[in-house]
C-alpha cells in the first residue's frame, strides 16, 4: 500500500492500481507519436513520387514581343492591361480542336497588365500549366483577344472604323514549339498580320499652318473585310471595296490607317481635303503592293501651287524606305 497526501489528508492507494495508471498512459501516447510520424511520412512520400514522375503541375510564364519593335498599333509597347489569346496543342499538330487541345488551354485570355510584355492569366482559374506528364506541347497567341469565337476559330476583320486601332490591328505568333514542363518561361514573338500608312502634312514656309486644322485624308480602292485563321495564321479576304477614312493623331497633322494587305493595283489614291475645303489627289504608284507587317509613311508638303509627297517604309517593317515618300501637290 502506498501512502498518498490529499488536502491534507492521507489515504492508501493499492500499488498495482497506479501502474496500471501509467502503463494507460504510456500506451495513449506511444499511439499518438505513431499517428503524427504516420502522417508525416505519407506527406513526404506523396511529394517524393510526384516529383519523380514530373506530375507536379508547373504554371506558363509568358513573354510577348513584336517583331521588330516591341510594339503594336501605336508604334510603341504594349498598352497596359492588353490582352491576348493563348492556345496550347498537342506537339506536331495545328488544328484547333477538343482532341489536339491540351489541359483545356482553349482561347485562354492572358493579361499585361503593366503593358511591358509580361503576361498572366487574365484570372486564377484561367492559370495554363503544362502537361503534367512531361509531355511536348506547341502554342499559339493572337491580339487582340475575343472571347467568343467561332468553331472555325476565325478573327472577322473590318477595318472601315479606324477610330480604335489597337482592335484592328492583328497580331499572331506560333514560334514556340515542342516544349515542356522543363521551359519556365514562353516567348511570343508577335507579327503584324495587316498594313499600315501614315500621312504627315506639313506646310511650305510662309504659308499659314492653321490651314491643316481640320484635315481629312481618305484611301481609295481599299478592300475593308476579312477573315484571319488561327489554327493556319492565314488571311482571306472579301473583294468588298470601299474607301478609308484615317485617323488623325490628336494635336497633330499626322493621319494613319491600317490596311488589309492588297496587291499592287490601279486607281488608289490618296485624297486630301482641307479645312477650307480645297482637295488634293496623290495618285498611289500601281506597282505599290500593301504589304503584311510594312508601314508605309508619306510626307505630303502642302505648297501654293500644290503638294510635294515623299514616302518611305518601315517596320512594322519598311515598306516604302526609312525615310518615306515626300510629295509635292500643286
Amino acid at each position: 500500500m502506498n501512502l498518498i497526501h490529499y488536502n491534507g489528508y492521507c489515504s492508501f492507494v493499492p500499488l498495482f492500481k497506479i501502474v496500471t495508471i501509467m502503463k494507460k498512459q504510456i500506451s495513449f501516447l506511444i499511439s499518438l507519436m505513431m499517428i503524427i510520424l504516420s502522417c508525416s511520412h505519407g506527406d513526404t512520400g506523396d511529394n517524393d513520387d510526384e516529383n519523380k514522375l514530373g506530375t507536379s503541375k508547373i504554371p506558363v510564364n509568358i513573354l510577348g514581343s513584336v517583331t521588330a519593335l516591341q510594339a503594336r498599333a501605336m508604334d510603341a509597347t504594349w498598352e497596359a492591361n492588353d490582352k491576348i489569346g493563348v492556345f496550347m496543342l498537342k506537339s506536331g499538330t495545328s488544328s484547333f480542336q477538343e482532341s489536339t487541345i491540351l489541359e483545356n488551354a482553349n482561347n485562354i485570355c492572358y493579361i499585361t497588365s503593366k503593358g511591358d510584355g509580361k503576361f498572366n492569366a487574365n484570372t486564377s482559374g484561367d492559370v495554363i500549366y503544362f502537361p503534367s506528364d512531361g509531355s511536348n506541347a506547341d502554342f499559339y497567341a493572337y491580339y487582340p483577344y475575343q472571347k467568343n469565337l467561332d468553331n472555325a476559330y476565325t478573327l472577322n476583320i473590318n477595318v472601315s472604323d479606324q477610330s480604335n486601332q489597337s482592335q484592328i490591328d492583328i497580331l499572331y505568333a506560333n514560334n514556340v514549339k515542342n516544349v515542356n514542363q522543363e521551359e519556365s518561361t514562353i516567348n511570343f514573338n508577335f507579327k503584324h498580320q495587316l498594313s499600315k500608312i501614315v500621312v504627315n502634312l506639313q506646310v511650305d514656309q510662309g504659308m499659314d499652318a492653321s490651314i491643316l486644322e481640320n484635315s481629312s485624308i481618305r484611301l481609295t480602292n481599299q478592300q475593308i473585310k476579312a477573315s484571319f485563321f488561327l489554327s493556319s495564321g492565314t488571311l482571306s479576304i472579301n473583294n468588298e471595296s470601299s474607301e478609308i477614312i484615317f485617323k488623325v493623331l490628336q494635336n497633330t497633322a499626322a493621319f494613319e490607317a491600317i490596311l488589309l494587305p492588297s496587291p499592287a493595283k490601279k486607281d488608289v489614291e490618296l485624297v486630301i481635303t482641307l479645312q477650307n475645303g480645297r482637295v488634293y489627289r496623290y495618285p498611289i504608284p500601281a506597282d505599290r503592293a500593301f504589304i503584311k507587317g510594312e508601314k508605309y509613311t508619306y510626307n505630303v508638303l502642302i505648297k501654293a501651287t500644290g503638294i510635294d509627297v515623299s514616302s518611305s517604309i518601315t517596320n512594322w517593317q519598311p515598306g516604302n524606305g526609312n525615310n518615306g515618300e515626300n510629295i509635292e501637290v500643286e
